[in-house]
């Protein structure tokens, strides 16, 4: 969730972990994981408007465990790691 200082306005963003904000701060990107107890058994990384209106699954129809997802300074690519510590890189196209 998002809300104002005083708690009065909640946006619900999902079931979204380890949630890190973009430099614009239009954004957020996070990880929506399954585990099974003692590991991870699935994890997609999503990108969330902050108004809560507009989610896409960036890592969708991939076989990878996307977790832990950064975002660069300058907003053009997001690193994550899989589930046996190997490194991706993404690049980010800009929403029109």
């Amino acid at each position: 969730f998002i809300t104002d200082l005083n708690g009065e306005k909640t946006i619900s963003l999902g079931n979204i972990r380890a949630p890190k904000w973009t430099a614009d701060g239009k954004y957020v990107i996070g990880m929506e994981d399954q585990d099974d107890g003692r590991q991870y058994t699935a994890s997609d990384i999503f990108l969330v408007s902050a108004d809560g209106k507009y989610k896409q699954n960036l890592t969708a129809n991939t076989d990878v465990i996307a977790l832990f997802p950064e975002m660069s300074p300058d907003g053009t690519e997001i690193v994550f790691n899989d589930d046996k510590g190997k490194v991706y890189i993404m690049g980010v196209l800009p929403k029109n």
